[in-house]
């Protein structure tokens, strides 16, 4: 009777489980899965102190992997010694369990989650590992390795950058310092502070006061079951830090800038690899913005532009304004255009201007092309050398290189028609025919196609590669609408020179003007001349200067009787772009660092590119990061912008605890200093300095509260595919069942 009664139940059962897969797949519910059944993935979250226990643990979690802040690595065997070598150089300061959030976030097959560590994770970041390992359907539980150490010491306190010598520290003692029987804290052999485990302060907190510089914290704790010693990093003073960063080639001098700051040199090439968020003025030591490597380059505009420093540039020589068809990105944010304000000190040149009056230039092209012809003439040098050639199908000479202040180009040019075919490349031949015989050693050359380009087919490539041969530049003024753009700046391009459109008579001067300084845009003068202030009183002398233009908008400082800026800069919010237009060392400019008035100005000006300090900070290390207290009565919604070792950076906003006082937390998953800028509506309120060192703390009582949950029994990934399987082996359970009844 019982017997039938059973098997009626189990009969029901089974008639209803079919339905139940069915309904779970419609619902996408998840599959549970008893933990044994799944295969484990084990994670090791280690940190440098392990790098000598790297062999041991790999003949003890094979298969396991090692969680890194970017990534996980497979732990090598135990002979794989090189690979072990690699592991160890790769460990963090401490423990990370970003690599293994990562790896569990791309998982898709249900596992039994298992991480390891010489600490113990906060609450927050074991929900993390709880959630993901959920997420790929898995289950989750930490451990902590084998023999690790009690550790006694759970979070410092200390100033962030200060301006004294010595600051307060407070030290908090965590749950392991109940393994120790007495703390320390010694610095350059001093005794700092002394507690007894059997009589710690009362609020669990160690107060003392440590000096700032080289000379490292060594905390220290003593008992039964042995010892614990680390070594914290004391941090620097702002006096002690450098603010000015100076990217020369000259690394071994020492100048102006280092009798005004305390610098950083570096090497152009090497400016790529620098943190720029350290510093609040960086100079470009003689260094043109187009001698940097992009990236670099690039670096340097985006500090500049996100406000986070000011710039010096100092051209102290012809080279620094190199010559280029674009303007950079950096040099764009320069005071001052790098090339001469006034043609009046560039070199001589041979000009020889190639009119188009061949009769496609009919009308209003052919006018255009007169006044061109005129107004170019007119805004030569007097004593640049000038050739005139008019030419279609046919050339005329109108000037064979006479000096400019002897032509009369209106008179000449007033009768001419347009009329005949276009030979545009047999007038260029006769042109650089022309040059190649001028009687002129030491004058430049250079060629100005006036036409609209349409013209018969030639070789052009083999005249351009002539010209660049012989040292001749060539640029084009393409006249009309309908002009052939396209030959005639392929033409400039490969001669070194510059393609203008001229579409109206209003535009002429002012790119004839820019095309005769672009040929010679370096305009550095080689001779004594007077600097003077904005009232025009002489201060000093110097040997030597750059002639480049101010923009609109930059203040001129400092000028020379031509108004070549000396000393000119722009205004970027609380920072700004500086420009002075010669050496910081006294080969040129002796007389004038020597002259009070005159260096007094510059160190003015430079002393303006520091904002002031708006915000301070206090900083909080514990095992899984920094807290940063922020103060500052005008934060409103501060955020840090946090920058350490090996390029790491990150952004961590502040939260309000108290009226001008925020918190921001961010993990510092390297030993090594870190700098944080404090930004405040786009600009910036505060930078400091912090030095983390990691591996010295104990877990907080919430974390060791944490690490006592156990580890679910069940997984519950989900699979619908899982459901509709079975859903079809219940029915041919239930079939199967059903069989013998029939017959």
């Amino acid at each position: 009777m019982a017997q039938r009664k059973s098997a009626a139940n189990g009969m029901a059962l089974l008639r209803v489980l079919p339905f139940l897969a069915l309904a779970a797949y419609l619902a996408d519910l998840p599959v549970p899965i008893p933990r044994f059944l799944l295969s484990e993935r084990r994670y090791l979250a280690l940190d440098a102190s392990c790098a000598p226990l790297l062999a041991e643990l790999a003949r003890g979690e094979r298969g396991a992997y090692v969680s890194l802040p970017d990534a996980v690595v497979r732990l090598p065997g135990p002979d794989e010694d090189e690979a072990l070598e690699a592991l160890a150089g790769r460990l963090p300061a401490r423990g990370s369990l970003a690599g293994a959030l990562g790896d569990l976030g791309r998982a898709g097959v249900p596992a039994r989650v298992s991480v390891a560590g010489d600490f113990l994770p906060t609450a927050a970041e074991r929900a993390a590992l709880e959630e993901a390992a959920r997420e790929a359907g898995g289950t989750f539980r930490f451990e902590r390795l084998a023999g690790a150490t009690p550790r006694p010491f759970m979070a410092l306190g200390r100033e962030a950058g200060g301006r004294h010598a010595s600051y307060e520290v407070e030290l908090a003692l965590g749950p392991g310092a109940a393994y120790f029987e007495r703390f320390s804290a010694r610095q350059g052999g001093r005794l700092l502070a002394e507690a007894a485990g059997s009589a710690p302060p009362s609020d669990g907190v160690l107060r003392f006061v440590a000096a700032a510089g080289d000379e490292p914290l060594i905390l220290e704790a003593f008992g039964p079951g042995g010892g614990f010693r680390a070594s914290l990093a004391a941090g620097r003073t702002e006096a002690e830090t450098a603010r000015v960063l100076v990217v020369t080639e000259r690394p071994g001098l020492s100048g102006a800038l280092e009798a005004l700051y305390r610098t950083d040199r570096v090497l152009p090439e090497a400016l790529g690899s620098v943190d720029l968020s350290r510093y609040e003025l960086i100079a470009l030591d003689g260094v043109g913005p187009r001698a940097l490597e992009p990236g670099a380059a690039d670096a340097l505009a985006d500090a500049l532009e996100q406000r986070s420093a000011s710039l010096l540039a100092v051209a102290d020589s012809a080279g620094f304004g190199a010559a280029s068809a674009d303007t950079s990105r950096l040099e764009a944010l320069l005071p001052v255009i790098l090339r001469p304000r006034s043609l009046e000190r560039l070199p001589e040149l041979a000009v020889l201007v190639m009119l188009d009056v061949s009769g496609s230039m009919f009308g209003d092209k052919l006018s255009l092309a007169k006044v061109s012809g005129v107004e170019l003439l007119r805004n030569l040098k007097a004593r640049d050398l000038v050739g005139l050639l008019l030419f279609s199908d046919r050339r005329s000479w109108v000037y064979e290189f006479a000096p400019g202040a002897e032509t009369q180009a209106a008179r000449e040019l007033e009768p001419v028609a347009a009329e005949g075919g276009t030979d545009l490349a047999a007038a260029l031949s006769e042109g650089l025919d022309r040059l190649a015989a001028l009687d002129a050693p030491g004058l430049g050359r250079h060629i100005v196609v006036v036409s609209d380009g349409i013209t018969k087919p030639a070789d052009f490539a083999t005249l351009v590669e002539r010209a660049a041969a012989e040292g001749v530049t060539i640029s084009t003024m393409a006249i009309g609408d309908e002009a052939d753009s396209a030959l005639l700046a392929s033409i400039a391009a490969r001669a070194g020179g510059r393609a203008w459109r001229v579409e109206g008579p209003d535009e002429i001067p002012s790119v004839l003007f820019r095309d005769r300084a672009a040929v010679s845009r370096a305009g550095f003068l080689h001779e004594r001349t007077e600097v003077l202030a904005l009232d025009g009183t002489a201060l000093a002398a110097v040997d030597g200067m750059a002639q480049y233009t101010a923009k609109e908008g930059a203040q001129v400082l400092l000028s020379n009787r031509y108004g070549d800026p000396f000393l000119a800069s722009v205004e970027r919010g609380a920072r700004g772009s500086v420009f002075l237009a010669s050496d910081l060392y006294g080969a040129m400019t002796a007389e004038f660092w020597r002259e009070p008035r005159a260096a007094g100005v510059v160190a003015a000006r430079l002393d303006a590119a520091f904002a002031e300090r708006l915000a301070s900070a206090r900083v909080v290390e514990d095992e899984r990061g920094l807290t940063a207290l922020v103060r500052g009565e005008l934060l409103v919604a501060p955020e840090l912008e946090v920058s350490g070792p090996k390029g790491w950076k990150a952004r961590a906003a502040g939260e309000r605890v108290a009226p001008g006082l925020f918190a921001a937390r961010f993990e510092a998953p390297y030993a090594g200093d870190y700098v944080a800028l404090v930004r405040e509506g786009g600009e910036v309120a505060g930078r400091f300095e912090v030095s983390a060192s990691g591996g010295f703390s104990g877990a907080s009582v919430e974390a060791e509260r944490a690490a006592r949950c156990g580890e679910a029994y069940f997984a519950l990934p989900r699979s619908r595919v899982a459901w509709l399987l079975a859903f079809f082996a219940f029915s041919l359970a239930l079939s199967v069942a059903l069989r013998p009844r029939r017959r």
